[in-house]
């Protein structure tokens, strides 16, 4: 298969700005964790739920992996 004609799914920030297009099946998983949701049927279009980069906060009790590890 050609590359032009890998399909590709177009996405949006959280905000509408264009980010880069993703395979349908990263986008089955974006939708599938709650993380975007589809905009448009055609062309299929996913918006994301939380800003690009989201990291989750330290005080929500999950382990960053920028600390460093005592031993």
């Amino acid at each position: 298969m050609c590359p032009s004609r890998i399909p590709r799914v177009t996405v949006l920030n959280s905000r509408g700005k264009p980010l880069m297009p993703c395979s349908p099946s990263r986008a089955r998983k974006l939708i599938r964790s709650n993380k975007a949701s589809v905009l448009r049927r055609d062309p299929f279009t996913i918006q994301m739920i939380e800003p690009a980069g989201a990291r989750p906060s330290i005080a929500s009790g999950e382990k960053s992996g920028d600390a460093p590890q005592s031993e």
